[in-house]
Parts: structure tokens; sequence; C-alpha cells
């Protein structure tokens, strides 16, 4: 287990070292043995005596408790780092789409209610913590920004799928993305559901515009908000790093291409509908998923905000990831 440790070796501020970290780490794993060793460690260190839960250590719950009396300000630390932070989106109406090319054609006025989106890419803490707890296969790493609070990349489709089902179910919440019938692209999505989902692309570029002018998500100096192309040094780097746009979303703009909930359609005229839920089918619908965003290997062209693009759904790659969104999105009063 020397790989979940050294993912929670950091340094809490009431002075008990990286312990609370792999505590904290071990609990949300469910290495529940392992986690109450630590923790009698963490409250030796702190000069403190735990008081055994009712319930006994068979919970999280009885460890984020813990660790609260311990140091509240580690529970808070490592909550932020291993779980999205989810941000209001607030409703109103925008113009999305462009005329500069014609997958992004034609502009047309949407109107959305208000829902949540997370405020960076999906990190490899986050992503980690879920394949430790959920014994799921890691993706490959490079030998570059593999950790951390980099965003997880080689990430397929139903991987974040899976990873934004397995939040929703850990935290009692209804599961958004539900698989129908037997071919393996077929996905129900809930808009009406509390859980956690891949955004729509209407929702992913509402979002990324946060209702301003500007042609990159935050900014019209690219610089300014993205690591793209010969900017990003060849590789993805800690999100929140740039400027974030109108909205406090980080790295819609460039650090990695964004999976959303949509199969690709070559007309924009027949991807998002009115109220934000995925296109119905169409003759120009593909199994193909839709991607946004731009990433560390885009040319500045391709990280407009308008810009769409693609990748199959089973495919990974070194410059694809993806972040959550959750509430529901409908049309306007």
């Amino acid at each position: 287990m020397r790989g979940v440790e050294r993912q929670g070796e950091v340094h809490s501020a009431a002075g008990s070292g990286h312990v609370d970290g792999i505590a904290f780490f071990f609990a949300e794993t469910g290495h529940y043995a392992r986690a109450k060793g630590v923790l009698d460690t963490a409250a030796q260190l702190a000069g403190r005596t735990l008081t055994s839960p009712s319930g006994g250590w068979e919970t999280r719950a009885a460890f984020r408790a813990a660790i609260k009396t311990i140091n509240p300000d580690a529970d808070t630390f490592f909550a932020a780092r291993y779980f999205p932070t989810m941000l209001p989106i607030p409703g109103g109406t925008d113009t999305l789409g462009s005329a500069a090319n014609d997958t992004q054609t034609p502009s047309y006025e949407v109107t959305l209610s208000a829902f949540k989106m997370a405020k960076t890419e999906t990190t490899w803490w986050q992503y980690n913590l879920f394949c430790e707890a959920t014994k799921t296969t890691k993706p490959n790493k490079p030998g570059w920004g593999s950790d951390g609070d980099n965003p997880v990349i080689n990430v397929s489709w139903y991987d974040a799928v899976a990873y934004a089902n397995w939040l929703s179910e850990r935290d009692g919440r209804r599961v958004a993305m539900v698989k129908i019938g037997s071919e393996d692209n077929a996905y129900e999505i809930k808009l009406q559901s509390n859980g956690y989902r891949l955004p729509t692309e209407v929702e992913w570029e509402y979002a990324a515009r946060a209702q301003t002018p500007y042609q990159y998500a935050g900014s019209d100096t690219l610089d300014a908000v993205a690591w793209y192309g010969d900017h990003s040094s060849s590789r993805t780097h800690p999100v929140a790093g740039k400027k974030s746009n109108a909205f406090g979303l980080y790295d819609m703009t460039g650090n990695v291409g964004e999976w959303c909930e949509d199969d690709w359609h070559d007309s924009y005229k027949h991807a998002p509908l009115n109220d934000g839920s995925p296109a119905v089918d169409t003759p120009d619908r593909s199994t193909n998923r839709v991607l946004r965003g731009g990433s560390w290997t885009s040319l500045s062209q391709y990280c407009r905000i308008a810009y769409r693009y693609y990748w199959l759904p089973h495919s990974t790659y070194m410059g694809i990831g993806f972040r959550l969104c959750i509430g529901s999105s409908e049309i306007g009063g």
C-alpha cells in the first residue's frame, strides 16, 4: 500500500504531519483497520484522546468525525483535495455556437436554469481515491504530471461515467447516468436527478462562456486562461493554475479536453437541445462522444469556447479528462 500512503503524505495545519491525510485516505477507500492504526498515531501526535464511536470504526463517517476532533482544518483540507468542489452556475440566457466552422453552426440562443459544475477538472488525487475504493484499474500514467492536482488523463467516457456514478452512490444521491439496453453506448441521462454526471454539451458551453463575450473561457488572451500547445511545455499542469472564468471555473480552456454526455452530431443544429438535455436521434448522429475545451496539445484555434470535437467513448488519450456536473437544466419560463 505504499502507493496509497504516498497519496496521503501531506502536512496538516495542526502539525500532526502527513498522518491525518493517510487516515483520511484509508477510511475513504474502506481500509478501516489501517485507518484506525494511523488515526491512533495522529491522535498521539496531536495530544488527543480518541473516543470510540457508538457504532464502532466501520464507517467513513466515524473516521471523518474523529479527524475533525483531532484537526478540523485537516478534514476540510483533505475533503477539498479528494472530492470535487461544485460551484453554482446561475441560470440565464446566452448565445452558443459560432459561424467559424460547419460543426459549430448555427449560433442560437439557449435559456437554462441553475445547475452546478466542478470548479476544476477531475484530478489524479480524486480519481485515484475512486480506483482504490472500487479496485478499478488505474489509468496509464506518463512520466510527468501524473499525480496530485494534475487533471486525470487516459480515461475513457465510460471511466468518467463510472466515477460519476460511484460518487453519487457514495454521497447517497440518485445515479444520474443510467445504463439502458444491451448496447455499450446506451445510457440515459437523468437531468432531474441530484447525482453527479457529465455535463451536456449545452451546459458545458454555457458554463464556459459565463455570459461573457470572450472567445476563450475567461479571456480573449489565451495565455491568461489556458495550458495549450507550445505554451504547455508538452504536459498537463496542476488545475487552477491560470485565471478562472466569470463563474469561477478553471481550465475550461486547455489543460485537458473534457468529455460531455452527448453523442457527436456533425451539425451543431442537431447537437444540444434548448433545455440542456442531450440531442435526440438525428441522421448525423454517431457513436462518438463530444469533447470540449481544447487541451495541452491543442493549437490556439482549437481552444475557442465554440470549438467542438469528438472521440470514441472506449478510447483514452493523454489530452482527455473530464469534470462533473450536478443538478437539472430546464427551459426558463
